[in-house]
């Protein structure tokens, strides 16, 4: 959302915005980014900056908005979330021909090391959980209502009830 509402205020007179995704596979860099990625870019028509402008762009608290327009802290919030993710970020851009900031986030393509069926892991007890509400994960057929099951958010000792009924089963 920092990179749209950035690329708007790059426009003031109007312009395009284009948000674009794909998957990619990168070579490997020199901060060890590689394999497949997701790739979200954002580009816009406007203003553009300058090559000093952007080793800026990701320091907290720079800004090229007037007083009392900006904090500075939208560019850095999203490098600081991307790197948290072990992603990368970059920009590319020309002063009067616009910007594109486009981030790559890794792809896990790992197998699970344990099934998600009982029955392919006989006598494993396994404890499920999802963001969604143990109704709609049944209703939807995700998983068997006979199947052990925490909500998140869950505190911890949500947490250890549900492990001690599935160690005493």
């Amino acid at each position: 959302m920092n990179l749209v509402v950035d690329a708007r205020d790059a426009m003031p007179t109007g312009g395009k915005l284009t948000i674009e995704t794909t998957n990619v596979v990168l070579a490997a860099d020199t901060n060890g980014h590689a394999g497949p990625h997701a790739m979200i870019a954002v580009t816009d028509t406007g203003t553009g900056m300058d090559a000093s402008t952007m080793t800026q762009v990701f320091e907290p608290f720079f800004t090229t908005k007037p007083h009392g327009k900006g904090t500075g802290l939208g560019l850095s919030t999203v490098f600081g979330i991307v790197h948290q993710a072990n992603g990368r970020v970059s920009v590319r851009s020309t002063l009067g021909g616009g910007t594109t900031f486009e981030i790559y986030l890794p792809i896990s393509a790992a197998e699970p090391s344990v099934p998600i069926t009982p029955e392919a892991r006989p006598g494993t007890r396994l404890i499920f959980m999802s963001g969604y509400t143990d109704d709609g994960v049944v209703r939807h057929g995700v998983l068997d209502a006979s199947l052990a099951y925490v909500q998140k958010p869950f505190t911890p000792q949500t947490l250890t009830r549900k492990i001690r009924e599935v160690l005493d089963a």
